[in-house]
């Protein structure tokens, strides 16, 4: 029986302290698992991530990840599920959309962290565990953000808990999966738990079991499960080394109680009739003493009995002398127990008796019943665990415990007490009774509660302290402007990078406003003090701390490391005052305008190169408007020859083709700055641009008697371009330096093929340029100083053109002048091209068009009185039928009656604009086969694709090429 109530016992131990260590592992996990939640939300209140800027919070959870070698990855995800980061993968690259976890959507819904199960990571390719909080914005969660967590960790954790050989210990997530083991993890993890094991853990929060492993051994299993991740620990005991440990443990047993039987025996016989007899003849005296009864010594005859009794009667007067004093020092020492909340036990192992004393009993309350009926009624289980565990060690060792346990009082209130237990041993150095302490000690609980509480809040009031410094820091630096903060004697604490930046290093250490000297500055607002060095005292962060008001001085500055280049710098300063009012220091805010005023000064100088081309403009306009005005007047007198009124007509015709030129090349520069333009790109020769350029400028060099010089190479200077444009290019500079030089000039043009370029330039011998209008030629509007009558310059959007044109070419224009009346030279450079083409189809004249073939019947629409009836006079002129109509309504109902075959419609008609009637037209069967021909002053390329849109078959800009018009219409005569 002895021996099954042993191996029973054993095997209940063996049990309790498997569960034991379960338990804590447990605990572990959950600290492991809080580590992680603990990284990810000290990384959710980061400026880069609530400011949005993800490509920073992506760099610093990175580095957060490799200083704390805490996980593997951080993820931050948004309510659609799209991952917008993800640090195992370079910020930028395209991450998926992926399906909602159940632990992401428990973040969003709830709002509070969550863990998930082991699951594949898809830019991992590998499995993880994500530990997930939110990101709280506005008062809800708008991200997900997640730290995920390999197995090798929790692997590593199991191998640090140094188990007994061959024990197997688990990890496993809410889902039962292995997520860690101690043994072969890279063959099981990922693995379910055996279904045995897992049936148990997901019914229970802990226990034990017998089952198999995953390798198939038979193992003695305690699992526990975590209350708040609902993760678990399963540890095994193989069989084989269970039964080991319990037969070693009966093999003791039963060695021990052999070896004390047989002592006991020999014991017996070799003392036992010796002591028999003086037992016998001391028996009546020692349960006299015993009993503190009068002590009568018998008569004996033997010299050792005798003197046993002579002490025996020694001893009881002894001890009747002493009763008294020890009765007086008891009562004593229960009082100071009683004061000092203290007591004492005494538990005797062999007959399993525990005394008390009358302290405790006070200290608890009420009786104290049999310690295995203590857990959960004296003592808390919890601190029964405690006392249990301290007394098998005690068991085992022989060492005592000193422990803090609660203790259920019996009024109803927890208190806390110290207990101390000290074996007792008889003299054969074996384990007899133990003796132990019990101190009321929840007053100094109370107190260390008071003191870690106080302690708590100081490192907590300095963590927040810490906190706010580093933020305050961090914005410090990341703000664009420059801040200084000087104590009261004007030295420099802290600055940030953007002062950093705009001082340069190697700054002066100044110990007061009077070393202000060595920072140089000059005052930039305007003031009477423009100009003007800025002294020490007058610098704002130095007025500041003398009280007076700095709040927004402009400054010239000089940096340090760059002191060629100046920066304009705005600065304002204040005091920092204690709460009595004195200044204790200053700080200086400086912002960094250099780019403002060069911007304010750039729109200065195009906001006054604009108001002098629409001067400019309106004076190019009124010189055609004059003659064209003198020959309406003539025409109105009547009395006017054939000769003249063709003379006439002449004159009108040329000063129209004049401003029709102005305004196409407004619509040019338009056109071109804006990319607007269609490029006819053909392999072209440059001596054929410049040779077509030369025939178009020869007139205006000969009235000004140039001489005009061109030189070009013998071989072909081939290009890709389109000849119109190519050919406007060379005109505008050749045109420029007729008119920029005086009569009589040189003009020289070449040609040279450099490499893999053609190298075009116009040189002259003019008035040349100074180094600002050179720097500035070629910006629209840009033009040198004017005279009078306007001899030279012109609107200041030709080379501007230019140079858009050559670069939509792919080339550059470059302008050069050693100064005033140095002459100028331009040199345009365009890619050459390699292949030789044949060009001789270029440029050969077209066919002769035929007369008209019948008469058309054309309806002119348009609301400006005069430009209708001239156009009606010009198509009649023609031979054809014409119709005039200046309402758009009642062009529309004219229309259906005579049926034009042609229309020319105005776009800006009031009712009705021209687009609108143009798809009327198209809609009703009468007109919907008619040529539509829009005639408008709409000549954006815009303009154009709107009406081609809306209908038109051809667009026309006022003023009509009345030859592209008669054209057209013999064209459709013909057709």
């Amino acid at each position: 029986m002895l021996l099954i109530y042993q191996y029973q016992e054993v095997r209940s131990q063996q049990e309790k302290d498997t569960l034991h260590t379960a338990r804590a592992l447990v605990q572990a996990v959950d600290s492991h698992l809080l580590r992680g939640q603990a990284l990810a939300q000290g990384l959710s209140t980061a400026d880069s991530l609530t400011n949005g800027e993800f490509a920073r919070f992506h760099n610093r959870a990175g580095e957060a990840i490799a200083r704390f070698d805490f996980g593997i990855n951080i993820v931050l995800r948004d309510k659609t599920g799209q991952l917008i980061l993800n640090t195992s993968v370079a910020y930028g690259e395209p991450l998926p959309r992926q399906p909602y976890r159940e632990h992401v959507q428990k973040v969003f819904e709830t709002g509070k962290p969550a863990v998930s199960n082991l699951f594949m990571a898809p830019q991992l390719k590998r499995p993880i565990v994500s530990v997930d909080v939110p990101v709280v914005l506005d008062g809800g969660v708008l991200y997900s953000l997640g730290v995920g967590l390999e197995p090798r960790h929790f692997n590593a954790m199991l191998k640090n808990q140094n188990l007994p050989s061959g024990w197997i210990a688990a990890i496993l997530d809410s889902s039962g999966t292995i997520v860690g083991r101690n043994h072969t993890p890279e063959q099981f993890v990922g693995n379910k738990a055996t279904p045995k094991l897992l049936q148990a853990i997901m019914n229970n929060a802990e226990g034990t079991l017998e089952s198999t492993t995953q390798e198939g051994a038979l193992v003695l299993t305690a699992y526990s499960r975590s209350p708040s991740t609902n993760w678990g620990v399963a540890i095994g005991i193989p069989n084989r080394a269970l039964k080991d440990t319990l037969k070693q443990r009966l093999f003791l047993l039963v060695a021990g109680v052999t070896t004390l039987f047989g002592i006991g025996l020999v014991l017996a016989w070799v003392m036992g009739g010796r002591i028999a007899r003086s037992v016998t003849a001391l028996t009546a005296p020692a349960i006299s003493l015993g009993r503190g009864d009068t002590v009568r010594i018998p008569q004996v005859d033997i010299k050792e009995a005798l003197e046993v009794a002579s002490e025996i009667s020694r001893a009881a007067d002894l001890l009747k002398e002493r009763s008294t004093t020890i009765q007086a020092r008891e009562a004593e020492l229960a009082e100071a127990h009683r004061l000092a909340k203290l007591g004492t036990w005494h538990w005797n192992l062999k007959t399993g008796e525990i005394e008390v004393s009358n302290s405790i009993r006070e200290i608890y309350g009420r009786e104290v019943p049999p310690f295995p009926d203590q857990r959960g009624t004296l003592l808390t289980v919890e601190s029964w665990e405690h006392v249990n565990a301290a007394l098998q060690q005690v068991m085992q060792s022989g060492a005592g415990y000193d422990l803090e346990l609660q203790v259920n009082h019996g009024k109803g209130h927890v208190i806390w007490v110290n207990a101390k237990c000290e074996p007792v041993r008889n003299d054969q150095n074996e384990l007899a009774a133990l003796y132990g302490t019990v101190q009321d000690i929840t007053e100094n609980k109370a107190h260390e509660q008071a003191l870690r509480d106080s302690e708590h809040q100081a490192r907590e009031a300095a963590r927040r302290a810490e906190a706010e410094r580093s933020r305050l820091d961090a914005v410090l630096e990341a703000t664009p402007v420059g801040i200084v903060v000087a104590n009261a004697s004007g030295v420099i604490l802290q600055s940030n990078a953007a002062h950093r930046e705009l001082w340069g290093a190697n700054q002066p250490l100044s110990k007061s406003t009077e070393d202000y000297v060595e920072w140089k500055g000059w005052w930039a607002d305007g003031s009477t003090k423009h100009g003007q060095r800025v002294a020490p005292h007058e610098w704002p962060i130095a007025r500041a701390l003398a009280g007076i008001e700095a709040p927004h001085d402009i400054i010239e500055i000089e940096p340090f490391n760059t002191p060629l280049f100046h920066r304009i710098v705005l600065m304002s300063a204040a005091p920092v005052r204690n709460t009595e009012g004195k200044i204790i220091g200053g700080v200086l805010a400086q912002l960094d305008i250099t780019a403002r005023v060069k911007a304010e000064e750039a729109l200065r100088q195009a906001d006054r190169r604009k108001d002098e081309f629409l001067a400019m403009l309106a004076h190019e306009l009124r010189n055609p408007l004059a003659p064209i005005a003198a020959a309406a007047d003539l025409l109105g007198l009547g009395q006017l020859d054939a000769g003249r009124v063709n003379e006439i007509s002449t004159i009108i015709a040329r000063q129209a083709q004049h401003m029709t030129s102005l305004v196409d090349d407004l619509l040019d520069v338009s056109r071109v700055t804006r990319g607007r333009v269609a490029l006819d790109m053909q392999n072209l020769d440059a001596k054929q641009i410049v040779a077509d350029a030369t025939e178009q400028v020869r007139p205006l060099c000969d009235a000004r008697r140039h001489r005009l010089t061109v030189h070009v190479p013998h071989e072909p200077a081939l290009v890709t371009g389109d000849l119109k444009r190519l050919v406007q290019v060379m005109t505008n500079l050749l045109n420029n330096a007729a008119k920029f030089t005086p009569e009589g000039g040189e003009i020289d043009l070449s040609v040279e093929i450099e490499g893999g370029e053609v190298i075009m330039s116009v040189a002259d011998n003019g008035i040349g340029m100074d180094p600002g209008l050179v720097r500035h030629a070629f910006e629209l509007f840009a033009q040198g100083e004017r005279t009078p009558d306007r001899s030279q310059g012109g609107l200041g959007i030709g080379l501007a053109l230019v140079k858009s044109l050559v670069e939509l070419h792919a080339g550059t224009i470059t302008a050069y002048s050693e100064g005033l009346g140095k002459g100028s030279r331009f040199t345009v450079r365009i890619p050459r091209m390699q292949e030789q083409t044949d060009l001789s189809k270029r440029g050969q004249p077209s066919e002769e068009k035929p007369a008209p073939a019948k008469t058309l019947n054309v309806m002119v629409v348009d609301d400006n009185t005069d430009a209708a009836k001239m156009l009606a006079m010009f198509i009649e002129a023609l031979g054809h039928n014409v119709f005039v109509e200046h309402s758009s309504v009642k062009a529309l109902e004219q229309a259906r009656v005579k049926v034009p075959d042609v229309f020319l419609l105005d776009i800006g008609l009031p009712e009705m604009d021209g687009n609108e009637l143009a798809g009327h037209l198209r809609a009703q069967p009468e007109t919907s086969r008619a040529v539509l021909v829009a005639v408008t002053g709409y000549g954006q390329e815009q303009d154009r694709d709107n009406a081609l849109a809306a209908g038109f078959d051809h667009h026309f800009v006022k003023p009509v090429a009345t030859a592209k018009l008669a054209a057209l219409l013999i064209q459709l005569a013909n057709s």
